[in-house]
C-alpha cells in the first residue's frame, strides 16, 4: 500500500511539474511577446524620430532657398524673368535640392489690371503668356515666374485661386506673414499626378521684414514621391511607410507610399498636425 501511495504521489508530483513547466514556459514566451512588442515600438519611434528630422532639415533648407530668392527680389526695383531663372539656375535644384520642383513667384493681380499685367510680361519676353484657368476670383493669384521652365511649363500663368485649398494657403501665409503649405494637391505640371503640394513663402516690400506693401509669394512645388524618397538610409530597407494628408489611412489623401501595393495602416502609426 505504501509503495502503491508513492507511486501516486511521484506521478501527481510529475503532473504539477509538468504543468509548473508549462506555465514557466507560457510566461516566458509571453514575455518574449511583450519585449518583442516593447522594442518594436521604440524602434518605430527611433525611426519615425528619425525621418521628421530628415524632412525637417529637407524643408528648412528649401524655405531658405524661397528666402534667398524672396532678398533678390526685395533688393532689385524691377526682377524679368531672366533675372529669376539665373538666380534659380545658380541653386542647383536636381543635386542640392532633391524633391523641390522648381521656384517661382506669384502675384496677385485684380481682374481689371489682369490685360495690363499680360501685356506687360508678353512685352518683356514671356512669350504666350496667358492667366488661366478662368475664374471669377476679384484678385487673381498669378504664377508670374517660375524657374526650371522646362518642368514647369504647364504652371506658368496659373491663376491658384482656381482652387479652394491653394488659395485659402495663400492667403493664410499674406495674413500671418509666414510660410503655409497647401493640403494635399495634385500639381498642374506633374504628367503623372502623382500628389503634392506647395509651399508658399509671404514676400513684402521691405527687405528682411514682413512689412510694407504686399508683393506676393516666392513658392515652391513638390511631388510627395519626390520629396519624401531617400530621407534615410533605412529606408524603403527594413521599413515602408505612407504618408497621409489625413487622420486616418484613406487613399485618396495618399502623399506617399514606399509601398504602393499596399495602401493600408501600418501596424504602427505617428500622426502630426
Amino acid at each position: 500500500m505504501v509503495k502503491s501511495g508513492l507511486c501516486l504521489l511521484f506521478k501527481r508530483l510529475e503532473s504539477i511539474l509538468i504543468v509548473v513547466g508549462l506555465i514557466v514556459t507560457l510566461g516566458i514566451f509571453a514575455e518574449g511577446l511583450r519585449m518583442n512588442r516593447v522594442a518594436a515600438k521604440a524602434e518605430f519611434q527611433r525611426v519615425t524620430e528619425n525621418g521628421m528630422q530628415a524632412l525637417q532639415t529637407r524643408m528648412n533648407i528649401y524655405l531658405q532657398s524661397l528666402n534667398g530668392a524672396a532678398g533678390m527680389m526685395q533688393a532689385s526695383e524691377n526682377i524679368e524673368f531672366d533675372d529669376y531663372e539665373t538666380f534659380v539656375k545658380s541653386l542647383d535644384l536636381q543635386k542640392q535640392l532633391p524633391g523641390i520642383n522648381g521656384i517661382g513667384f506669384i502675384e496677385p493681380v485684380p481682374r481689371e489690371e489682369e490685360a495690363a499685367f499680360v501685356a506687360d510680361l508678353r512685352r518683356n519676353g514671356v512669350k504666350d503668356f496667358n492667366v488661366h484657368p478662368e475664374t471669377d476670383s476679384a484678385v487673381k493669384f498669378v504664377i508670374k515666374y517660375i524657374a526650371p521652365v522646362g518642368i514647369n511649363k504647364q504652371a506658368v500663368g496659373l491663376d491658384i485661386s482656381f482652387e479652394t485649398g491653394r488659395r485659402e494657403a495663400a492667403e493664410r501665409a499674406r495674413e500671418t506673414g509666414l510660410p503655409q503649405l497647401t493640403p494635399r494637391i495634385l500639381l498642374v505640371q506633374d504628367e503623372t499626378k502623382q500628389p503634392g503640394f506647395l509651399l508658399l513663402r509671404p514676400l513684402f516690400e521691405n527687405k528682411g521684414a514682413n512689412t510694407g506693401d504686399f508683393l506676393g509669394w516666392v513658392y515652391a512645388p513638390f511631388v510627395g514621391r519626390n520629396l519624401m524618397q531617400g530621407l534615410t538610409p533605412e529606408q524603403n530597407k527594413i521599413f515602408d511607410f505612407n504618408v497621409f494628408d489625413a487622420t486616418m489611412a484613406d487613399p485618396t489623401t495618399l502623399i506617399y507610399g514606399s509601398n504602393n501595393e499596399d495602401l493600408a495602416a501600418g501596424k504602427y502609426e505617428m500622426r502630426y498636425t
